[in-house]
């Protein structure tokens, strides 16, 4: 099942603030979250954009994947939450939707769950 979520902050989180509100929306441990996040941030950075950062958590038998965009006022965040035995397609589908240019600019402009729903339909994706 893929899930995805919208979070915003005042400040930009720390990576243990990240793996916090992954571990919590995606019922997980913090522990593991932060440990394969900083695997991956150890492999390169994560930069996307110059203002989009996409951390990813790739952990094996996840019962819900899926995506969380966090807003803050310098920067966003485009978290990837994916099972690393099997990627669920629709996931894979959603990001390839946003991550195109179109795609991207749109994002920036999501300031709500329900905005970020919207685009998903629009997109031709449901949330949930």
């Amino acid at each position: 099942m893929t899930k995805v979520y919208f979070s915003m902050r005042m400040s930009e989180p720390t990576l243990t603030e990240l793996a916090d509100l992954v571990a919590g929306q995606f019922e997980l441990t913090s522990a593991a979250v932060l440990a394969t996040m900083q695997v991956r941030r150890a492999l390169g950075d994560t930069l996307i954009a110059p203002d989009v950062d996409m951390p990813h958590v790739e952990l094996p038998n996840l019962a819900e994947q899926g995506l969380i965009w966090l807003v803050t006022p310098t920067k966003y965040f485009l978290i990837f939450i994916v099972d690393t035995l099997a990627a669920d397609a629709n996931l894979i589908s959603i990001l390839t939707d946003l991550l195109d240019s179109n795609g991207l600019a749109k994002l920036r402009n999501v300031k709500s769950q329900l905005e970020l729903d919207r685009l998903l339909r629009g997109l031709g994706h449901a949330n949930g």
